[in-house]
């Protein structure tokens, strides 16, 4: 390895902590969507992530190739979380897809993993940024091209960056244009 000191420590605990963490200097980066970065930090754009019908294969969506609101506003229950876990830009998509519907057609979950519970049991589906890396397998991701890609990308301080921070940077702008193996 390149600094073989290195140890990475990830944590997943609720991002008002992760930005708390931040702001003291003990986390070096944290991974955010652009509209949710803190604003006394550096935001590094990584990709741009399109939004997706996340759906399980035996669902009724799962046959096309790609959908517009009126389909998904038609293609059955939707799991969601509140807005305090989705950036504005989903939750304001997924409003759209909500409107209109029955109370019996809306799932909402509490956090990330119910939702994706009840998507791959096919009991519903789920409208969330693509990243193609990150796919779980047996899931159809659907691209939705009427709805504008989301920023993606990495927060850090505003001070110097480490060594191993740059480095880190540069593995992760690689890992998202696909070409890991050239670093």
């Amino acid at each position: 390895s390149e600094i073989p000191n290195l140890i990475p420590i990830l944590r997943l605990i609720p991002f008002a902590s992760l930005e708390h963490l931040l702001e003291e200097g003990d986390v070096q980066v944290l991974l955010s969507m652009e509209e949710s970065a803190p604003t006394k930090a550096v935001y590094r754009e990584l990709t741009r992530c399109p939004l997706a019908c996340i759906c399980a294969e035996g669902h009724p969506l799962a046959s096309h190739q790609s959908l517009t609101l009126q389909q998904l506003q038609e293609g059955g229950r939707i799991a969601t979380c509140p807005p305090s876990i989705y950036p504005p830009a989903l939750f304001a998509v997924q409003s759209q897809v909500v409107s209109g519907r029955n109370p019996d057609q809306m799932m909402f979950c509490d956090n990330l993993e119910i939702v994706y519970t009840l998507v791959e049991s096919g009991y519903a589906f789920a409208v969330m940024p693509d990243f193609p890396m990150a796919r779980l397998p047996g899931l159809r991701y659907i691209p939705l091209p009427e709805f504008t890609p989301l920023s993606f990308g990495a927060v850090y301080p505003n001070e110097n960056k480490s060594p191993s921070l740059r480095l880190f940077l540069s593995y992760l702008e690689a890992l998202m244009q696909g070409n890991l193996s050239q670093q």
